[in-house]
């Protein structure tokens, strides 16, 4: 219900926008878009990864929002204390800020399925908070290669693909990931909303087969192309959605004039809320080297 509310709040927006055009010729309105209050934004994705090296790693990166016109580079927020929990007891993290990366991280969360995760994130005398619970995918059977021709609407070049098994017993939305040289190539551009997120309404508990991760981004030979294919809730799947839709200035931390519906909420002031959205999720990948 909160997406089509915030859903319905974008539409009654585009239609005062519009409005705004037809009688511009008769009462000319001046916006100031340079008086945005500065706001904490939160990125982050606490992740169950089975089987991988790095599972009890986790990281949540925290900066200052832009005005409208600002360029520059996003000031990051270091001062913060970050605890995660776990809804039974049996967990508890504390995430330090890493200058080197701009991160505040711990090694030592191992996310469990089945248990809600509380973050707590405190910061000038207010309390930001908010609750997730995984909701489990499935696994990348096998990664490939393609030769992709050229068009008016992608490059051409080599390609990533993967096989991937929808687990049946869970409806699934999906936000597809690909690194190259282990640097993330997403994105928040129009149009990924329709590349980078699929549900399972269609392939339900089937195998897909021949799945571009992204095929925006070609590859060379000797690259190292890695894959992640991570199931993220419903909520979470409806943000980045809206995100990839709205935003035009390419990147999570420059968002656009309106800000998008948030899961964190200021326990302390709710006229200070936050920026961002931090989920919980499970993640399957999968790594090649470009022959």
């Amino acid at each position: 219900m909160r997406a089509v509310h915030y859903r319905l709040i974008t539409l009654i927006t585009l239609a005062s926008v519009i409005s705004l055009f037809l009688t511009s010729c008769q009462d000319p309105i001046v916006v100031d878009l340079n008086n945005d209050i500065p706001r904490m934004v939160v990125e982050g994705t606490l992740e169950r990864k089975q089987g991988l090296s790095d599972s009890a790693y986790q990281k949540i990166a925290l900066r200052f929002s832009q005005q409208f016109y600002d360029q520059s580079r996003a000031r990051m927020l270091t001062d913060a204390q970050i605890v995660v929990t776990s809804a039974d007891g049996r967990q508890t993290a504390t995430l330090t800020y890493n200058s080197r990366d701009s991160v505040y991280e711990t090694r030592n969360l191992v996310i469990r399925a089945g248990v809600a995760y509380t973050t707590r994130i405190s910061w000038q005398g207010d309390v930001y908070e908010t609750t997730d619970e995984l909701v489990p995918g499935g696994r990348i059977d096998s990664i490939y290669t393609r030769i992709q021709a050229e068009t008016l609407f992608q490059p051409g070049g080599i390609i990533i693909l993967v096989d991937y098994t929808d687990p049946g017993q869970f409806a699934n939305h999906y936000q597809l990931r690909l690194l190259k040289n282990g640097r993330n190539t997403t994105l928040s551009d129009p149009g990924n909303e329709f590349t980078l997120l699929r549900n399972d309404e269609f392939f339900n508990g089937l195998r897909l087969r021949a799945l571009p991760v992204n095929d925006e981004v070609v590859f060379a030979i000797g690259d190292t192309a890695t894959a992640e294919v991570v199931s993220i809730t419903k909520p979470m799947y409806d943000f980045y959605f809206t995100a990839f839709s709205l935003n035009r200035q390419g990147g999570l931390f420059n968002p656009p004039p309106s800000g998008l519906p948030s899961n964190i909420r200021n326990t302390t002031n709710a006229d200070r809320f936050p920026l961002g959205y931090l989920g919980v999720a499970d993640v399957a990948r999968r790594s090649i080297v470009v022959r």
